[in-house]
């Protein structure tokens, strides 16, 4: 059985870096808070492999063979569908509701989640870059080769063109995505952080998803932690939308993008955990207002993507850069040591690394006690 996986923090523990008139505090502040060798760029740039596939697609030939054989039998299931109101989830492509799937064999219904997809003139203009019906094709295409991927989330069913023209992706539901987990209790819960075991058993989670990616030569371009879903019972992490799958693959290039996508989901992770760290927050907070306005000097949007892309990238050089100079260790060990093993060719190599350094600290099913 395991123990309670989320530490909680010590009264006493960053009291001291709580006084702005601190000298280490102003040493922070004053620093660069942007590498300058790093231009500000466009949210577009990361983009552009995306949309670079449009070129791509139309001189593809399409062999929908098998996916047509698996839309045919998921009509079996159609009317033992039930499908809840409000959105679980508002993408650019799609729209993910809740449901439940009745087995009529034992009367028994499985959670489930219902991805809608949208019409070309439902999605913003800068996003319009694959037919509906191609981008249902990839999502389908990718799922059924990992077909009983444990760190996957299973496609359960599929419709095409039903009648009000939805095409629509039945998948496993999880019990919470990483992000919200963050949002949920890790930064509007006092005294409580991920610390470094529990951000180890996220890493190699992920790591065994992008395995199984590599295995069927699939490249996930959205890689981030509103699509790494938890559930709890089965002590798993799971990598969800394959929205944007990447059409041409390149093993040692996707491999490294896939692994450095897992990089900005761990700084996610500790920008959540800064909030019960005073200074480390407060720097945090001064590199997104610099970027803010160095975003609007190059006269690029000053919008939640571009400024999240850019901060990224920033954040880093800033957390390592804390982490030598500081002496609180408590979510920067994990981090710093994924930061220096990430060029291993070989993920199961940097797996049982992990494994030598660290314990494996599955995330517990809290009880949310702020506002809501």
């Amino acid at each position: 059985m395991h123990t309670p996986t989320i530490n909680t923090v010590s009264n006493t523990i960053g009291c001291s870096w709580v006084n702005n008139t601190n000298p280490e505090y102003k040493k922070y502040i004053a620093q660069p808070t942007i590498n300058q060798r790093q231009p500000v760029i466009d949210f577009n740039a990361a983009k552009n492999q995306f949309i670079a596939q449009k070129k791509i697609v139309n001189r593809l030939k399409h062999n929908t063979t098998e996916i047509d054989a698996f839309i045919n039998k998921s009509k079996a299931l159609e009317t033992n569908i039930t499908v809840h109101k409000g959105y679980l989830k508002d993408g650019y492509f799609g729209n993910v509701t809740t449901g439940v799937l009745k087995n009529i064999t034992n009367n028994s219904v499985q959670n489930i989640a219902i991805k809608t997809l949208k019409n070309l003139d439902e999605i913003p203009d800068d996003y319009q870059v694959l037919p509906v019906n191609i981008s249902f094709f990839y999502e389908v295409k990718s799922l059924l080769k990992l077909k009983n991927q444990s760190n996957i989330v299973q496609l359960i069913a599929a419709f095409k063109n039903m009648e009000e023209g939805a095409h629509r992706i039945i998948l496993e539901l999880g019990d919470i995505s990483l992000s919200s987990y963050n949002d949920k209790f890790v930064a509007n819960e006092p005294n409580i952080f991920l610390s470094n075991d529990n951000l180890a058993y996220i890493i190699k989670e992920a790591l065994l998803a992008i395995v199984a990616c590599i295995k069927y030569k699939i490249h996930h371009l959205d890689i981030h932690c509103g699509n790494l879903l938890i559930f709890f019972q089965q002590q798993k992490i799971k990598l969800s939308d394959f929205g944007m799958v990447a059409i041409n693959y390149n093993r040692r290039k996707s491999a490294l993008n896939m692994k450095h996508q897992l990089l900005f989901c761990l700084c996610e992770c500790i920008v959540t955990n800064s909030k019960n760290n005073p200074i480390l927050n407060e720097v945090l907070t001064v590199m997104k207002v610099n970027i803010t306005q160095q975003l609007q000097q190059n006269k690029l949007p000053a919008t939640e993507e571009n400024i999240w892309y850019q901060l990224h990238n920033d954040y880093k050089d800033k957390i390592l850069e804390y982490r030598a100079n500081n002496q609180f260790s408590e979510y920067f060990l994990c981090f710093e040591y994924f930061h220096d093993v990430i060029n291993i060719a070989d993920i199961n190599s940097i797996i049982n690394l992990i494994s030598d350094k660290f314990s494996y600290k599955p995330l517990t099913n809290l009880v949310y006690t702020g506002s809501r």
